[in-house]
């Protein structure tokens, strides 16, 4: 019996020191995971109705190598698809359609871009679709699409702009504070003797209808003379042309500073003049003389329809006087060409701005022409966007420029390019089919500087892929030459309700057995999942010293049981000889 306990205790042993220098073997073997011996006690006779108290032990079994899945230090590598879970879960893989499960992250592609590891097992995981939304469902091989990522037309523009409400306005028409020209004696009939004439309409007291002519000439710097007639006749004398006159004089602001009237009976009245005493006239039908009609004038109160303005200087996006600031915003057509839309903002008055907008200092809908396209925004006492106008007139077929929810909406954008002969002409892409859409939403107008604090368009050329990176969610991330990045897939992980019911398959590898249940694969970070980090390896789980210990301890404990197999032929040895 007792060489059968020792022999038991010698295998116990061996399978101890197996165990340990397997571990110490693997110290260094990414993503490994040690193991333990585990012995339990034998007894022979088996009495179903019990073991007597003085019955002796049978020596020692093996019942179990369980692993051990604690974690393992993360060391970092450099290399972008090398992956450590931190947390639970395995890497799934597949095998020519058969999945085995790891922790081992070393990865790389292979000549057709899939994730591999070195003996080119694919990773499994989700694939992202041309948007960069990863698509769940059922598992794939992992690939990294390296081709050129289509160009997008750019169908929106959002920027945050204050437009300073304390600029100096710049309105469409200004005071006239200049030198008069010289010009000839008044005369109605020469429109060269005069800067400005208006026409009204006047009654009689029978409620005949005649016509008031009232004609502005300039006759000094801050000075205009206005001259009267009534179909043509001086009013007080229908046997008379000459007109009834008034000075008007200004500040040099256009507010007015004196009237005078020139004529007898012609009055100052309420801010304008006033006609007291008018003889209502008629052309005799025979003579053709001008004659009193016979009828009673009434008093009529001229207002003054100040002559003092001038057309102020139009936009022009050479001269930066005409506007108060622009900016420049890059944007794309279909084919990925990069163009510059300018849009130039005039303060026109109070709370009232005017944006011009070109493209390539073209008119976005005919690129023979530089005409801008013109909108205007109005703004509350509080600096928010009251109201917004566009000018939509003259525009050819199929394009508008259209205001909705505070957002300027460009229809019909072609794409120009100059040629060699310095001639402008579409270029052959077109822009967004939808428009482009301006948001001004986040525009103010507050007394700081008029600047633009954010701005972005979603728009871009044709990309080159240029960078990868893995997020701790496991999402591949493609960077390209354009500067734009999407999702290109997302790598799975898998648990296991009883890991240790998985089986080793060799390679730092397992699979599923019925003891280990199946597995539940999903995106890390997910429940219990833990989560990704790359550029990084899990490294091997064992502790050298402890498995330096363990050695020992199986050393003394296989010369121990070798001690008792020694000891049990001694004994036998005496016995032999005694008899």
């Amino acid at each position: 019996m007792s060489f059968n306990i020792g022999l038991g205790g010698l295998s116990a042993a061996n399978k101890q020191l197996d165990v340990t220098g397997n571990n110490i073997a693997n110290v260094n073997t990414t993503g490994f995971k040690s193991s333990r011996t585990e012995f339990a006690d034998v007894y022979a006779g088996a009495n179903r109705l019990g073991v007597g108290k003085n019955q002796v032990g049978n020596g020692v079994r093996l019942t179990a190598i369980s692993q051990q899945f604690k974690q393992g230090d993360i060391n970092t590598t450099g290399n972008v698809l090398d992956m450590g879970i931190q947390g639970q879960g395995f890497f799934v893989l597949s095998d020519n359609g058969s999945r085995v499960y790891t922790r081992a992250g070393a990865f790389q592609p292979d000549k057709n871009n899939f994730v591999v590891t070195s003996d080119g097992l694919r990773l499994q995981g989700y694939m992202a679709d041309a948007t960069g939304k990863i698509q769940k469902g059922a598992l794939t091989d992992l690939k990294i699409d390296t081709s050129a990522l289509q160009p997008k037309a750019t169908s929106l523009i959002d920027q945050g702009i204050n437009l300073n409400s304390s600029a100096a306005s710049i309105p469409f028409q200004v005071y006239d504070n200049s030198t008069p020209p010289t010009m000839a004696a008044f005369d109605p009939a020469d429109p060269s003797t005069y800067q400005r004439s208006t026409t009204s309409t006047v009654q009689d007291a029978d409620g005949v209808d005649h016509t008031m002519q009232q004609f502005y000439r300039k006759t000094g710097t801050n000075e205009w003379t206005m001259y009267t007639l009534i179909d043509g006749r001086n009013p007080y004398d229908p046997g008379s042309t000459t007109p009834l006159s008034g000075t008007i004089e200004y500040n040099s602001d256009g507010t007015i500073s004196a009237m005078t009237a020139n004529t007898a009976g012609y009055t100052v009245k309420n801010g304008g003049f006033s006609i007291d005493g008018w003889v209502p006239a008629t052309q005799d039908p025979v003579s053709g003389d001008w004659v009193a009609s016979g009828s009673a004038g009434t008093v009529q109160d001229q207002g003054v329809t100040s002559p003092a303005l001038v057309a102020n200087k139009p936009f022009d996006p050479t001269d930066e006087s005409t506007y108060t600031r622009s900016f420049p915003t890059k944007v794309y057509d279909s084919q990925g060409n990069e163009h510059t839309m300018e849009q130039f903002y005039r303060k026109t008055g109070t709370n009232e701005w005017t944006m011009y907008t070109l493209v390539d200092g073209r008119n976005p809908f005919d690129p023979s022409s530089t005409q801008p396209l013109a909108g205007t925004i109005n703004f509350n006492s509080d600096g928010s966007v009251n109201s917004m106008t566009a000018d939509n007139t003259g525009h050819p077929a199929g394009s508008s420029f259209t205001v909705v929810n505070n957002t300027f909406s460009m229809v019909g954008w072609i794409p120009a390019a100059e040629d060699a002969s310095g001639n402008w002409s579409g270029n052959g892409a077109v822009g967004d089919a939808a428009g482009m859409k301006m948001s001004m939403a986040s525009t103010t107008s507050y007394n700081t500087e008029t600047a633009r604090m954010s701005q972005s368009q979603d728009g871009y050329a044709t990309g080159i892929l240029s960078n990868l990176s893995i997020d701790t969610a496991g999402v591949l991330f493609a960077t390209f030459s354009n500067g734009q990045s999407r999702a290109i897939g997302q790598v799975a992980l898998a648990s296991f309700a009883n890991e240790q019911g998985l089986q080793q398959v060799g390679g730092t590898r397992w699979t599923e057995t019925y003891n280990s249940g199946i597995p539940g694969i999903d995106s890390p970070k997910t429940g219990t999942l833990g989560a990704i980090e790359s550029n990084s390896l899990e490294g091997s789980n064992v502790n050298l010293t402890q498995e330096l210990v363990e050695l020992i301890k199986a050393q003394s404990n296989y010369q121990a049981n070798a001690k008792t197999i020694s000891t049990e032929s001694t004994i036998m040895q005496t016995i032999i000889q005694m008899a």
